[in-house]
């Protein structure tokens, strides 16, 4: 595949010079528009410095105004001409992703596998601070006439989205730094009251997912606030993050609880909260059982909530209580015996007792035959259990790999116990191949 690449490069290489992108005209309206922004009267009106806002935009897209996210190679070459390195056209591998690099004078280009742009960098942009410059320009339109700050909302929208192209781009480079920045001017863009975008949380997302990718929780707390402000909790995940980074903020241990208390309420399906709230617990030197009535309370406030339930053995298996955790799973199984979550997680707590007899087992002097033997048999005790149980759960969602995975560890490690477990494993190994 390679090969063909490059020398369907190569052949449109013969045909097309690499184009240059020429910002002189645009440099030249700007030395305009700094006569304009001088003069007694141009300086006072608005369209001087929407006008003015518009050139330091196009001169901050110069570079790739032509190239689009999607963009297949045959419009890239057609649009920016062959690339400087076409001759090789090497691969690049960012994340877990290969990508082709195509060199322009002022812009890299990555292709991905299907030779379609994924993303770019301005690499030799024409003004670093064009986009900040366009911004302010529009601000000072708006700071003349505050009654027609409507008038500018398409040009503000337009950088705003100027803002996230750079940013996604810089997400996919993980230049995080760069991109929180710019993802956090282009929600506070949408959130200037007079536009009042709701799409400006989906930017302060990413700006949250920047921060993580820095490791900066001052950043990140940032970002989370703006997307708690906008209610934007995404099944809880928000909340989840809140509570995580406020933990790792000094002084803001208390947020972190609320957080975390507040996604068990409102999001009971959501898994995260309770190992979340355990660690902050742990973190703090406070007792970890204590989360336990605090479930409870939730059940009897939501009956019907099978959900809770489920929290509740969640919380006994966060804190080793495996006899707890499988009474809480059972309650759940009562009320409904097809619920999957239920059984797996009744399996997953039988597996992590044989885990944990397993490791006493080994810590047991070898000359302590009798000691030895009983522990051994609850190790395959419990594993038998684990096994029962993930064979329901498997019954009812024939799909999940957790599941066939874990049955086929666990049937291979009974394998001398009985001959049905041979069988099972070479089942599940089966299973386990094809997907």
């Amino acid at each position: 595949m390679k090969k063909i690449f490059l020398t369907l490069i190569s052949f449109l290489a013969v045909s097309v010079a690499v184009a240059q992108v020429d910002v002189q005209p645009l440099l030249s309206k700007l030395e305009k528009s700094n006569s304009y922004i001088t003069h007694p009267k141009k300086s006072l009106k608005v369209s001087t410095w929407i006008n003015r806002g518009n050139i330091y935009k196009e001169i901050g897209e110069a570079n790739y105004n032509k190239l689009f996210i999607g963009q297949p190679v045959l419009v890239l070459t057609s649009a920016l001409g062959q690339p400087t390195n076409a001759a090789a056209i090497p691969l690049e591998k960012i994340g877990n992703s290969e990508y082709a690099v195509y060199e322009y004078p002022n812009v890299t280009v990555y292709l991905d596998s299907e030779k379609n742009i994924a993303f770019f960098n301005d690499k030799n942009p024409a003004m670093v601070d064009a986009f900040d410059n366009a911004l302010e320009s529009y601000n000072k339109a708006i700071e003349l006439n505050p009654d027609k700050a409507s008038s500018v909302v398409d040009e503000l929208k337009a950088l705003s989205t100027a803002y996230l192209v750079r940013a996604n781009n810089n997400f996919n480079l993980k230049n995080h730094e760069e991109a929180y920045a710019d993802y956090i001017k282009s929600a506070s863009i949408l959130d200037m009251p007079f536009i009042n975008d709701p799409t400006s949380a989906e930017s302060y997302l990413w700006a949250l997912y920047s921060s993580l990718g820095l490791g900066d929780n001052e950043k990140a707390n940032i970002a989370i606030d703006k997307l708690l402000e906008k209610d934007y909790l995404m099944e809880g995940m928000t909340l989840y993050y809140a509570g995580v980074v406020k933990m790792n903020i000094e002084g803001l241990e208390d947020a972190s609880e609320q957080m975390f208390m507040r996604g068990i309420q409102e999001f009971p399906s959501n898994k995260d909260m309770v190992p979340g709230l355990v660690s902050l617990y742990t973190k703090r030197g406070d007792d970890a059982t204590k989360i336990i009535p605090l479930i409870i309370k939730a059940q009897e406030q939501n009956p019907d909530d099978i959900n809770l339930i489920i929290q509740e053995g969640n919380a006994y298996i966060a804190i080793n209580d495996f006899d707890n955790a499988i009474i809480a799973y059972d309650k759940a199984i009562v009320k409904d015996p097809t619920f999957f979550n239920a059984l797996y997680n009744k399996g997953l707590a039988y597996y992590k007792m044989s885990d944990k007899c397993y490791k006493e087992l080994n810590d047991i002097d070898y000359t302590n035959v009798s000691v030895a033997e009983a522990k051994n048999a609850e190790v395959l005790k419990y594993r038998k259990a684990a096994v029962e149980v993930f064979e329901s759960a498997f019954e009812l969602d024939s799909t999940n790999k957790s599941t066939i995975e874990l049955l086929r560890a666990l049937s291979f490690s009974l394998r001398d116990e009985d001959p049905i477990y041979m069988e099972k494993y070479n089942k599940y190994n089966e299973l386990n191949k094809a997907l």
